[in-house]
C-alpha cells in the first residue's frame, strides 16, 4: 500500500471503495458498518460511472480477485475521491463480519477502467448506463437547439392572444371581411342605394358558404342581416342554400334566429316550407333547449288555427291519429265520436304530459293547451292524479290564458294538500302574479276556495301588504285588492270573469262557508289599506283609478275609518281658486269620490255607524273655503250632495254656512249653482 493509501485510510468519516469479486461497495469508516450503494453514493463521484462491455462475460469467468490499481500521485486525486487501497481494506473488514453468508452470495463482477486523474468509471455497456448515455445525448441535442420559451405569448396582451386564436380558425379571413361589410349594412342611417350596394357585395362574398357561416355566433348575424336587408333574390338564394339544414339550424344556439328572420321577412312559400319541414318533429323539438323556444314563437306569433292543431296533434299519440276523421278538430271531438276509446286516448296524453312537467317545458303555451285539454276531458280520478303530478309546476303556467285556467282547475279540484303545495309555491312571487293579466285570476280563485285562511294570510297576504304601493299602481293589482274588499262586485268585475270564477263553487274539497272565508280575509287586509289612504291620499292627484279604490276601501273595509276620512277631508279643505291647477273639488275623479263618500253616509247612518264622512268634512273645511266651492259647477254639486243626505245635523249646519251666499249663486249661470239655490230657498 502506498503512502497515499495509508493516509487516506486513517481519515475518519471518509468513504472508501474496493474492487472485489462481490462487486463495488461504498464503506463508511466512521461506523465500520457496510452500507449498500445508493443513488446518493453514486452521485457522490463527480465523473459518470460506466459499466464495462465485458460485464456479462465476467459473471461466467468468476474471477476470485481483481488486481489493485495503483495511483502514482496524491495530487491527482480530487476532493471526495477514494483510493484503491482504501477500498481493499474496507472489503477485508466486511469479509470478517460477513462470514459464510457473504461467501454464498453470487459475485457481481464489474471491470473498471481508470479515468482522468484517478477516477474510476464503468465501461459502457450495461443497460442502466445506456439509458444514462441516451439521456445525456438527448440533453446535448436539446442544448444545441434554441430553447422554447413562453415569453412570446406572455408578452402579448389578452386581446392579441384572442386575435391569434381566432386567426388559427378556418374561414377567419372570410368572416372578418363579412363582418366589416355587416357593420355597414346594419346602420340605421344608411341610404337605400348604399345599403343595396353593400348587401350585393356581402352576398357575393358569402354565397355558397352560408351553410358554414350560419352556425358561428358572429357570422350567423351576418347572414341574418343580409336576409333582412337584402333583395328578394338574395333572400331566395340564401334560403335555398339553407333549407335542407333547417332541422340542424333550429337546434343551434345562434343559427336558430335565422329561422325567425325567415318567418318574419321571407315569402309565404318559404314560411309554408318551414312549417312543412318541421311537421312531425314538433314533439321532439319542443323538448330541445334551443329549438323549444322557437316552437313557442311559431305557435304564438306565426301559426294559424290549423297549424296550431297540427302541432298539438303530435302530442296526443298514435291512437288519436287512428280515430281522427276529416271533421274532427279537437281531442274533445274525437272523444265524443269515439266514447269507448276515451280512456285510451286520455291515457296516451297523460303519458306525454308526464314527460313535460319540467320547469323549462311548463313555460310553453303548447304545454298549457295540452294540460287544459286533458283537464277538460278527464274524469275526477284522472284529474286528481294529474293535479298531484303537476301541482309544484303550476306557478310556471300563470302567464297565459290556458295556463291560468289549468292552475285554477288545480285549485278548484285539488285536495287540501294539493292546495297547500300550490299556495307555498307562490311565495316571493305574489306581487308579480297579482300584476299579470291572467295570473291575477288565479289569485281570485285561490281566495274563493282555500279554507285555510291562516295559510293565505302568512303565505300570500303578508307579502301582498308589503307591496301595496306597487299593486295600487297596476290595473290587475287593483283588481286583487278590490276582490279582497268586495268579491265579484259587478262594479269592479266583468260578468265573464265572474262566470269563470263560479266554476269553482260547490267543489268537493271546500268546507268553509264562503261568507266566513271572505270576512276573515277582509278583516286582515282592511287595516293596511286604511293606513295606506292616510299616508298616500295627498299624492293621488287626478288618478281616477286610485280615487275609485279609495272609495271602495272606505266603503267595504272594517275598522276605524276616521283617520282615512280625515285625510280625504284635509285635501278638500285646501283653499280653492277657480284657476288653480288641481283641487280635489274641481277635479273630475276627486269630485266623484267626494260625492260617493257623502252618499254612502246614508247607508252608514242606517246601519248604525257613528263615523260619517259628511260630519268630518264639515268639521275640517272652514266656512270660507266651503263658500269658495260655489265658484265652480262641481263644487256646487258637492254641496248639493250634502243637502241630499237628509241627515239633520249636516243639512242644518250647511244652511247656516251658506245662508248669506244666495246673491252670489244668482250671479252664476251653471247648473250646479241653480240647483243649489233651490235647495237653499226651499
Amino acid at each position: 500500500m502506498t503512502e497515499i493509501d495509508k493516509n487516506s485510510s486513517k481519515v475518519k468519516g471518509k468513504k472508501t471503495f474496493s474492487k472485489t469479486s462481490h462487486g463495488s461497495k461504498f464503506i463508511k469508516n466512521k461506523s465500520n458498518k457496510s452500507v449498500n450503494r445508493t443513488k446518493k453514493d453514486k452521485d457522490f463521484v463527480k465523473g459518470q460511472v460506466k459499466s464495462s462491455s465485458e460485464h456479462k462475460e465476467g459473471k461466467k469467468k468468476k474471477k476470485e480477485e481483481s488486481e489493485p490499481m495503483e495511483v502514482d500521485h496524491a495530487s491527482d486525486l480530487r476532493p471526495g475521491e477514494i483510493t484503491h487501497g482504501q477500498g481493499q481494506k474496507a472489503h477485508q473488514k466486511r469479509q470478517t463480519k460477513g462470514g459464510k453468508d457473504d461467501e454464498n452470495k453470487k459475485p457481481r463482477k464489474v471491470q473498471f477502467s481508470k479515468g482522468k486523474k484517478g477516477n474510476f468509471t464503468k465501461e459502457p455497456g450495461s443497460s442502466s448506463d445506456k439509458r444514462n448515455l441516451k439521456r445525456k445525448r438527448t440533453e446535448d441535442d436539446e442544448g444545441s437547439k434554441p430553447k422554447k420559451t413562453k415569453m412570446a405569448d406572455s408578452q402579448l396582451t389578452k386581446k392579441e392572444i384572442e386575435k391569434k386564436r381566432k386567426m388559427s380558425k378556418k374561414n377567419y379571413e372570410l368572416g372578418s371581411r363579412a363582418k366589416g361589410l355587416w357593420e355597414q349594412l346594419r346602420r340605421f342611417d344608411l341610404t337605400a342605394e348604399k345599403r343595396q350596394k353593400v348587401s350585393q357585395e356581402l352576398f357575393d362574398l358569402v354565397k355558397t358558404r352560408c351553410a358554414v357561416l350560419i352556425f358561428a355566433h358572429d357570422t350567423s348575424r351576418v347572414i341574418q342581416s343580409l336576409f333582412k336587408y337584402g333583395s328578394k333574390e338574395h333572400r331566395d338564394a340564401i334560403y335555398n342554400e339553407l333549407k335542407d339544414h333547417l332541422l340542424l339550424i333550429i337546434k343551434s344556439k345562434y343559427a336558430k334566429f335565422f329561422v325567425k328572420k325567415a318567418l318574419k321577412y321571407g315569402k309565404k312559400e318559404q314560411r309554408d316550407d318551414i312549417f312543412r319541414k318541421l311537421s312531425g318533429h314538433y314533439k321532439k323539438l319542443l323538448k330541445h333547449k334551443e329549438a323549444g323556444r322557437l316552437v313557442e314563437i311559431i305557435y304564438n306569433d306565426f301559426a294559424n288555427a290549423s297549424l296550431r292543431r297540427t302541432i298539438t296533434e303530435e302530442f296526443y299519440g298514435k291512437s288519436f291519429r287512428v280515430f281522427k276523421s276529416g271533421d274532427v278538430k279537437t281531442l274533445a271531438d274525437v272523444i265524443q265520436a269515439n266514447p269507448t276509446h276515451r280512456e285510451m286516448l286520455l291515457s296516451s296524453l297523460k303519458n306525454t304530459l308526464s314527460t313535460l312537467t319540467t320547469k323549462s317545458l311548463l313555460e310553453h303555451s303548447v304545454v298549457h293547451h295540452l294540460f287544459l285539454e286533458y283537464f277538460s276531458n278527464a274524469d275526477d280520478a284522472m284529474r286528481t292524479d294529474m293535479i298531484e303530478t303537476a301541482r309544484e309546476g303550476l306557478i310556471h303556467m300563470l302567464h297565459t290564458r290556458d295556463g291560468s285556467r289549468v292552475a285554477m282547475i288545480g285549485l278548484w279540484h285539488g285536495t287540501s294538500k294539493d292546495r297547500k303545495v300550490i299556495v307555498k309555491t307562490f311565495k316571493t312571487y305574489v306581487a308579480k302574479i297579482c300584476k299579470e293579466e291572467y295570473g291575477h285570476l288565479v289569485m281570485l280563485a285561490l281566495f274563493d276556495v282555500v279554507d285555510d285562511t291562516k295559510l293565505i294570510q302568512k303565505a300570500i297576504l303578508d307579502e301582498l301588504i308589503q307591496s301595496i304601493d306597487e299593486l295600487v299602481q297596476d290595473v290587475h293589482g287593483r283588481k286583487v285588492l278590490h276582490y279582497l274588499l268586495s268579491p265579484r262586485d259587478p262594479l269592479h268585475f266583468h260578468p265573464e270573469i265572474v262566470t269563470v270564477l263560479q266554476q269553482g263553487d260547490g267543489n268537493a274539497h271546500s268546507k268553509k262557508e264562503p261568507e266566513i272565508r271572505r270576512r276573515e280575509l277582509n278583516q286582515y287586509i282592511s287595516g293596511p289599506l286604511l293606513q295606506w289612504i292616510v299616508g298616500h291620499y295627498k299624492d293621488i292627484g287626478n288618478d281616477g283609478a286610485l280615487h275609485h279604490l279609495t272609495n271602495a276601501i272606505i266603503k267595504h273595509a272594517v275598522g276605524d275609518k276616521s283617520p282615512a276620512m280625515t285625510s280625504i277631508a284635509e285635501m278638500a279643505a285646501v283653499p280653492f281658486a277657480p284657476n288653480s291647477e288641481f283641487h280635489v273639488v274641481d277635479n273630475a275623479s276627486g269630485n266623484m269620490n267626494l260625492q260617493h263618500l257623502i252618499k254612502d253616509d246614508v247607508v252608514r247612518f242606517k246601519s248604525g255607524e257613528k263615523v260619517l264622512f259628511s260630519k268630518i268634512l264639515l268639521d275640517t273645511v272652514s266656512p270660507d273655503n266651503m263658500i269658495s266651492w260655489m265658484a265652480c259647477n262641481r263644487g256646487c254639486f258637492v254641496l248639493i250632495c250634502l243637502f241630499e243626505t237628509e241627515l239633520p245635523e249636516v243639512a242644518s249646519r250647511l244652511k247656516m254656512v251658506l245662508a248669506d251666499s244666495k246673491g252670489t249663486l244668482k250671479k252664476h249661470k251653471f247648473p250646479g249653482a241653480q240647483i243649489l239655490l233651490k235647495k237653499l230657498t226651499s
